[in-house]
């Protein structure tokens, strides 16, 4: 009796693996399917910010490169609203079929920490792609009275409060830098909402705030042209474009590290082969020497990281801005 009821517990658990095989094979047969034919209509690569601006304006560069790319129309909408947190969650929604991809900033990130009920986290998206950095910097208009960063700590510890920073919108990343700024050199300086990065460039010009903390690529021009003068770069090495701006590091704060980034994000559940696919369209896109001179000529490095390297780095910075945020009592939940 006893070997009977083995092999009739055997011959059931054969069954069951034989069907577990079946949906497993099924299903990779589906993934793989939809992977072959993608894509067979238009791609929607979602911009959570108004046309004109720097995420807008990646996007639809990339965008054209991997229509001849991917042999299928991909269009750019703008879902612009709550601090981008109306495209992100758009996206989070969509079908996870590869047809909406999100152009993500550093507000993917920061959004979780300083908006109350944000519908989505990190693990929400797949990274396909982290497009280009553009290194923080502190700057100043070109006729103010600091010629280094030193002069310009000095004067906001003797007068606290009284110089003011710009930023353009709260939990921003150039927020954000701008009070790591503050908790790391202790310089007391005051925080003045802007609306987008236009008026705060405005405003720097004049003289309504005394500094910015933005990414070198959002004021390269102004730069280029020495209308805004950099003291110091929030990054760990010197940039190409301006050698003879200092680094944090090199002025004493290695912790001092802060940058803008572009991504391109797939809802979660996108199924592996298809997200794969569109990650190797990216890297192609990222490798054409024309668009990485016209990125590089708007102050944007080309990074051209894929899944795995990304998924690493946004945790990283996850992580470092969390710390951040908290110490600084921005956290809203």
């Amino acid at each position: 009796m006893r070997e009977r009821s083995s092999n009739r517990k055997r011959a059931w658990l054969c069954s069951l693996a034989l069907c577990l095989a079946v949906v497993l094979v099924s299903a990779i047969g589906v993934n793989l399917s939809a992977a072959a034919e993608y894509p067979t209509k238009t791609i929607q690569i979602v911009c959570p910010f108004p046309p004109g601006g720097s995420v807008d304006s990646t996007a639809r560069l990339l965008g054209n490169k991997l229509s001849s790319i991917l042999k299928q129309s991909v269009v750019v909408v703008n879902k612009a609203g709550g601090g981008s947190v109306i495209g992100i969650q758009a996206v989070a929604a969509a079908p996870a079929d590869g047809y909406t991809i999100l152009a993500g900033s550093p507000t993917l990130i920061l959004a979780q920490f300083v908006t109350k009920n944000v519908a989505f986290t990190l693990k929400d998206f797949t990274p396909v792609s982290l497009a280009v950095i553009s290194p923080n910097f502190i700057g100043v208009k070109k006729e103010a009275p600091w010629n280094t960063l030193e002069e310009l700590i000095t004067a906001a510890k003797k007068s606290p409060g009284k110089l003011t920073y710009g930023i353009t919108g709260y939990g921003s990343m150039n927020h954000l830098a701008g009070e790591l700024f503050k908790m790391t050199t202790h310089a007391d300086i005051t925080c003045i909402p802007m609306d987008g990065t236009g008026p705060m460039l405005t405003a720097i010009l004049g003289g309504h705030i005394d500094l910015i903390t933005n990414a070198v690529g959002e004021a390269h021009a102004l730069l280029k042209a020495g209308s805004v003068r950099p003291l110091a770069t929030m990054s760990k090495k010197r940039l190409p474009d301006f050698p003879d701006v200092p680094t944090m590091t090199e002025k004493g704060f290695p912790k001092l590290v802060a940058s803008s980034w572009f991504g391109y994000f797939v809802p979660a559940k996108t199924p592996q082969p298809v997200a794969a696919k569109i990650e190797k369209a990216f890297a192609e896109a990222l490798k054409d020497k024309k668009i990485i001179e016209i990125l590089a000529s708007q102050g944007w490095m080309t990074e051209n990281l894929g899944i795995d390297e990304t998924t690493k780095f946004l945790n990283e910075e996850q992580q470092k801005w969390l710390e951040v945020a908290k110490e600084v009592k921005l956290v809203q939940k």
